[in-house]
């Protein structure tokens, strides 16, 4: 897959464990600024953020972030003047994956901010 929102995916011999904030987790990704892509004990997908430290929360598990991360990159082909009714289709479509997309703090609720001010 390529790159979306600058991350990118290690290889399945690159996966490496860490406990970070005090869970375990095994990291399969990372981005452009050293924030990691963590996978928990029960594959529930995590953004570990490394400064300021934060975990937050992005998918029920890996297929689902996949998937959600196609649906991002329609975006990225958006015209400005249908920005905005593209906006809550791509929420609704986030949500049908994964009704806890958008909870608070999670990646996406975070991704979804940052595309209404234009910071995506």
């Amino acid at each position: 897959m390529e790159s979306v929102l600058l991350i990118e995916f290690l290889k399945l011999q690159e996966y490496y464990n860490v406990i970070f904030e005090g869970r375990s987790f095994e990291i399969i990704g990372k981005d452009d600024v050293g924030n990691l892509i963590g996978e928990d004990s029960e594959k529930v997908l995590f953004y570990l953020e490394t400064e300021p430290v934060n975990i937050r929360y992005i998918a029920n598990d890996l297929q689902v972030f996949l998937k959600q991360l196609e649906i991002y990159k329609k975006y990225e082909e958006i015209e400005e003047d249908y920005l905005e009714e593209y906006m809550q289709a791509f929420r609704e479509s986030i949500k049908s994956l994964d009704a806890g997309a958008f909870k608070e703090e999670s990646f996406w609720s975070i991704i979804e901010e940052q595309m209404e001010i234009g910071l995506l």
